[in-house]
C-alpha cells in the first residue's frame, strides 16, 4: 500500500482511498492516522493493494519500452517506405510475431524472471521440501493475464502487416504461423530460464538478462540481415532469438534473406534448447542443494 503527500506529482496518478492514501504533506498526525487505517481496515488494505498493483503495472518499464517500440515502428513506417528489402508492413509482421511469441512467456512463465530474487532471499528453499517437482511449483506460482494484451496487439500487427505487404497465405502458411509462435514462445522461455539459472552458481544473473534484453530490443523490430554477418551469426547460433520472429518472417513473407530449410528450424532449435535448459536446471538444483540453499 502506498501513502504519499497530497502534492502535484503523486496526485496526478493517485486517487486517495482508491489506489493509495494521500495525506497532508505537513501533518504527522495525518500520516500516522493513515498507517493505522491500513493496519486496522482489511477491506481498505485489499482495495489499495489491488488497485495499486494495477496502477503500477501501467508505469512498468517493460510496458513503457513496449509503447516506445510501437512509436519507433510508427516513425519507421511513416518516414521510410522500406528498410532494405523490408517494407513497413513486413516490419509490422516481424514485430507482431515477436510480441505474440513473447506474450506466451509473459503470461505463463513470468516467474522465471524472479528466480534470482528467490535464490538470494532463500525463498526458493520451499520448493525443495515438497513432494512435487520444484520446476512445476516455481513456474506455476503465477499467471500474468495482462500479458494477453501483447498477444492481441501482436495479432493485430501481424494481420495489418500482412495486408500492407500484400502477401497471400494459404492453409500451410497459417499452420506454420501457429508453429512459429509456439516455438518462439518456447525459445524465449528456455533462454530466459538458462540465464536465470546462473543464480544457482553466481547468485546474480541480472547482468546476463540485461544483455539479452539489449539483443531483443534490436531483433524484435528490425530484420537481423541489416546488422551484418557477425550479429546474424550471434542471434542464430549463440543466442538463437532470430528463430522467434526473423526466420519465420522471412519464410512467411517470401523473403530471400535465408534458405527455406533454415527458416523451418525453429522446432529443432526449441528441442535443443529444452534439453539444454533442462540439463542446466537439474545441475543448478544440485548445486543449490549441495550449497545448503
Amino acid at each position: 500500500c502506498v501513502i504519499a503527500a497530497d502534492t502535484s506529482g503523486f496526485s496526478d496518478f493517485m486517487e486517495s482511498e482508491v489506489n493509495g492514501l494521500l495525506v497532508s504533506p505537513d501533518s504527522v498526525e495525518d500520516l500516522s492516522g493513515a498507517i493505522k487505517r491500513i493496519f486496522k481496515d482489511d477491506g481498505l488494505r485489499v482495495t489499495l493493494e489491488t488497485n495499486g498493483l494495477e496502477t503500477a503495472s501501467r508505469y512498468d518499464w517493460k510496458e513503457i519500452a513496449r509503447k516506445t517500440n510501437l512509436v519507433q515502428m510508427g516513425v519507421v513506417a511513416w518516414k521510410f517506405d522500406a528498410l532494405g528489402a523490408w517494407t513497413a508492413g513486413d516490419l509490422m509482421v516481424l514485430y507482431g510475431l515477436y510480441m505474440v511469441s513473447f506474450s506466451l512467456y509473459s503470461v505463463f512463465f513470468i516467474r522465471v524472471s524472479s528466480l534470482e530474487s528467490e535464490v538470494v532471499s532463500g525463498a526458493f528453499d520451499k520448493y525443495l521440501v515438497r513432494p512435487v517437482s520444484p520446476f512445476i511449483q516455481f513456474i506455476g506460482g503465477e499467471i500474468r493475464y495482462v500479458g494477453l494484451c501483447d498477444t492481441l496487439l501482436g495479432a493485430l500487427l501481424i494481420a495489418a502487416g500482412k495486408r500492407l505487404s500484400g502477401v497471400s497465405w494459404h492453409g500451410a502458411d497459417w499452420l506454420r504461423l501457429a508453429m512459429f509462435i509456439l516455438c518462439g514462445g518456447g525459445i524465449i522461455v528456455c533462454i530466459r530460464l538458462m540465464l536465470s539459472c546462473a543464480s544457482f552458481w553466481f547468485v546474480k544473473s541480472s547482468s546476463l538478462t540485461s544483455m539479452l534484453t539489449q539483443v531483443l530490443l534490436l531483433t524484435q523490430k528490425y530484420p537481423a540481415s541489416i546488422f551484418g554477418g557477425v550479429f546474424r551469426v550471434f542471434v542464430t547460433g549463440v543466442v538463437p532469438v532470430a528463430f522467434m520472429n526473423y526466420y519465420p518472417a522471412v519464410l512467411l513473407l517470401r523473403k530471400t534473406d535465408a534458405p527455406a530449410w533454415m527458416c523451418l528450424l525453429s522446432p529443432a532449435v526449441l528441442l535443443a534448447l529444452v534439453g539444454l535448459s533442462a540439463l542446466i536446471w537439474t545441475r543448478g538444483l544440485r548445486r543449490y542443494g549441495s550449497a545448503g540453499g
